[in-house]
């Protein structure tokens, strides 16, 4: 990495024209900075080769609760371990999550993002050659702790640019990314039932994403520069925010920037340094552990109303396991087959759906109140599931249910990302993720095991969480809408 010395002089191009005189980072707060630097062609790029890393880490972490139902028939699990399995990945992505905030803030973004993809896509790779269930759990969680890093990407984004423009920018990052369960659906619709093997070559297939976010992240990223600001290393921030500001043919052109004090970065207990980030810090947890549980158990749990509707007798088919039906489904073992994979994929669409609902509507309603909202409508389309619908009307009901949690998982992110200063944001995040690997590692238990006994009570755990989820939001300290980012 090239001192500030090194750096190579970046002239704005003839074509742009230039305010008389400069002006001084101590003159300009950075989010003026940014807004005169322009949002445009940089922004665009930038997003765009955050988002390819934001689709390669979801769709490593997507395939778990699809190879599932394949590992239980053909290595003969038992319900636990298939459950274990599933949640593989996330015990490594609570310990990777820790790690990768606290690195992200003390060496940056960049480096951070290039050590993530080659740790997921080479860990990835080779747990589709795992020869039995030990040796792939082992892979799964070492490839989850690479996975755990996946909270780099919308900080950097959200950092990239001004208020006004921000729920734009992870709008277009969170949409392009959705796209990773789309094709994590496609490949496993074309690739499961070609042969035994089918789910080997849809690991294999899902982890080469990170080898191509790996070249283009290393071609095109910069380095975050309010990060560069905050570490103290204010000639390469300048020059990125110049070299912006050429790209977007905007009317920028910095002077001397004189370097401010140096924050401590990366330091736990800055996150309980008030009462007010006790609060924050303490919200967010428990955010995190509910929506990102919640939504992932939604997605088990249909595949798994899918095997009850295949080994059900009844010709109209319910969603509801009975405990003739555990029975009946282990000793047949239904594997998915194409139609269900087509339903799977259908019902991903949510992602996208969310994302659109998420960020057009959180500079208006507020982010707070958006979260809000969304977790109410949650718990409405909940409820019909206790009636055991037909698999039709269950897909369009989790499928809305999904939507509405992914509409808060975005909301939850870009508020975050606000409410948190530079140079702790992604510690912050770091250990708000952690907390969702937990929650993710305790879901395939309710969706996978207790359903099978039990659905209605199973469903009663996730109605439960949604209630909890509406509390923690409504103690939330503060609205970040319309505010600037803080960066110490």
């Amino acid at each position: 990495m090239p001192t500030e010395e090194q750096l190579p002089p970046f002239s704005l191009s003839s074509r742009v024209p230039l305010e008389v005189g400069t002006l001084s980072l101590q003159e300009l707060n950075f989010d003026e900075a940014l807004t005169r630097a322009g949002f445009g062609r940089y922004q665009y790029t930038v997003v765009a080769t955050l988002a390819l890393a934001f689709f390669a880490e979801i769709a490593e972490e997507s395939i778990s609760f699809i190879i599932g139902p394949e590992l239980l028939c053909q290595w003969h699990l038992e319900g636990w371990q298939e459950a274990l399995t599933t949640t593989a990945p996330f015990i490594g992505m609570f310990f990777g999550a820790l790690v990768w905030g606290k690195f992200s803030d003390i060496w940056g973004r960049k480096p951070i993002l290039l050590a993530i993809c080659i740790w997921t896509g080479y860990y990835g790779i080779i747990s589709a050659f795992a020869p039995s269930v030990g040796w792939y759990f082992t892979l799964r969680v070492l490839c989850g702790f690479g996975i755990g890093g996946i909270h780099t990407v919308p900080t950097y984004a959200a950092e990239l640019v001004e208020t006004r423009q921000r729920a734009k920018c992870m709008l277009i990052l969170h949409v392009l990314a959705g796209l990773a369960p789309l094709f994590t659906g496609v490949s496993a619709f074309l690739l499961i039932d070609i042969s035994k093997y089918g789910w080997r070559f849809l690991v294999i297939i899902c982890s080469i994403p990170q080898f191509v976010c790996l070249v283009v992240s290393y071609l095109v990223l910069d380095e975050s520069p309010r990060y560069l600001l905050v570490s103290g290393q204010t000639s390469r921030a300048k020059w990125i925010l110049t070299k912006i500001a050429a790209i977007n043919r905007a009317d920028l052109l910095f002077g001397d920037v004189t370097p401010i004090a140096k924050p401590t970065r990366g330091n736990y207990a800055h996150l309980f340094a008030s009462k007010q980030m006790i609060r924050l810090t303490i919200c967010q947890c428990i955010l995190w552990f509910c929506t990102m549980g919640t939504g992932f158990g939604m997605g088990i749990l249909f595949t798994e109303s899918l095997q009850a509707a295949q080994s059900n007798t009844d010709p109209d088919g319910k969603t509801c396991f009975s405990s003739d039906e555990v029975i009946y489904c282990k000793a047949s073992c239904h594997v998915l087959d194409s139609s269900d994979y087509a339903k799977i994929l259908i019902s991903h669409v949510h992602i996208i759906i969310g994302a659109f609902i998420s960020m057009s509507l959180s500079n208006y309603v507020g982010r707070v109140r958006l979260m809000l909202c969304c977790m109410a409508l949650y718990c409405f389309f909940t409820m019909p599931l206790f009636f055991c619908p037909h698999p039709v009307l269950a897909l369009i009901l989790i499928t809305l249910c999904k939507v509405c949690i992914v509409a808060t998982i975005q909301a939850m992110y870009l508020y975050l990302c606000e409410a948190y200063p530079t140079n702790v944001r992604a510690t912050a995040i770091g250990l708000g993720t952690s907390c969702s690997r937990i929650g993710m590692i305790l879901t395939p238990f309710v969706a996978q095991v207790l359903a099978k006994s039990n659905f209605i009570l199973a469903l009663s755990v996730y109605m439960f969480v949604g209630i909890v989820t509406m509390i923690a939001i409504m103690v939330l300290p503060f609205d970040t809408t319309g505010k600037t980012i803080k960066d110490r």
